[in-house]
């Protein structure tokens, strides 16, 4: 017999009318948590001290981060700062990162941010895991997410970097759309900042039936800069107009890509689909979003 299409918190399973040889995740069947169908996540590189002002704004207008720290860097000067905005620039601390970072997720970007090209695989492996093993002794959550210094990545990094426990890494390909990528160890971004104001408007007027995710890059200490297109302001208007939606999940990478997983671990047994992840998911049921309850 067939259930009933309305499902409750403790049930495991729901029909679909998507074919069973397909995926409620290839078919992008499926919405956020709570059924929201956009997320915004805000993804910044480095852990400079500038991190500070855009934290005290991300939480002011109830928004989230990733940030990926450089765990040799901890407490330096970055002295290569000015030549690009002008002023010698510092790394925060180490005892700094549990409170100025809380409520957002720290990642990996390496011990010392170094040109991953120039390295053979053993040094990107280590680079990555004692990254990995300093942020986490420090007391921080599990680090789970990855942006890649200077953007460079190909196959053999990945490969590398697919053996160290990371789930998702960033690169600086921006795209310029808002699909949830297919694979997240080559995460390309939507915007950097500089080009994220012009693109908020088009992602907040949009009414769609697939999910939808803004993801945006940067340096917090770029805004420094001072420069026409790249200054606090445009941080200030970015954040303002994100901010206080009711349609729109603030998430970091690590949580987001949990979620997707969960979503992808679905499977179809005699026409119904099975959650045996341990969150809820929202999946489409003859046009509607249904809650499937976790085993």
């Amino acid at each position: 017999m067939i259930r009933p299409l309305t499902i409750f918190m403790s049930f495991l399973y729901v029909t679909t009318s998507v074919a069973e040889d397909s995926t409620i995740f290839t078919e992008r069947q499926f919405g956020f948590p709570d059924g929201l169908m956009k997320a915004v996540i805000l993804s910044y590189d480095d852990g400079p001290s500038q991190d500070a002002r855009l934290i005290d704004l991300l939480n002011e207008c109830g928004l989230k981060g990733t940030f990926y720290i450089n765990s040799g860097r901890l407490g330096l000067e970055a002295e290569w700062m000015t030549e690009l905005i002008g002023d010698p620039g510092w790394y925060v601390k180490a005892e700094e990162l549990d409170d100025l970072y809380a409520g957002h997720e720290i990642g990996s970007h390496t011990v010392s941010h170094p040109h991953l090209f120039e390295l053979d695989l053993l040094r990107i492996q280590l680079e990555v895991t004692r990254d990995i093993d300093v942020l986490e002794d420090l007391g921080l959550a599990r680090v789970e997410s990855f942006s890649y210094p200077f953007g460079e990545f190909d196959d053999r990094i990945v490969a590398a970097l697919s053996t160290t426990g990371i789930t998702n890494a960033r690169t600086v390909e921006s795209t310029a759309g808002f699909d949830v990528p297919d694979d997240f160890l080559r995460w390309h971004p939507t915007a950097h900042h500089t080009q994220a104001l012009a693109l908020v408007d088009e992602f907040l007027a949009m009414n769609n039936d697939t999910p939808a995710l803004f993801m945006i890059w940067g340096h917090s200490w770029e805004f420094d800069g001072n420069t026409p297109d790249n200054h606090w302001r445009i941080a200030e208007s970015i954040c303002s107009k994100l901010s206080g939606r009711g349609d729109i999940w603030y998430v970091g990478a690590g949580e987001f890509v949990r979620y997707i997983n969960a979503v992808k671990s679905l499977h179809n047994a005699d026409g119904e689909w099975v959650n045996e992840s341990q969150v809820s998911v929202w999946i489409r049921v003859v046009g509607e979003l249904r809650e499937l309850a976790p085993h």
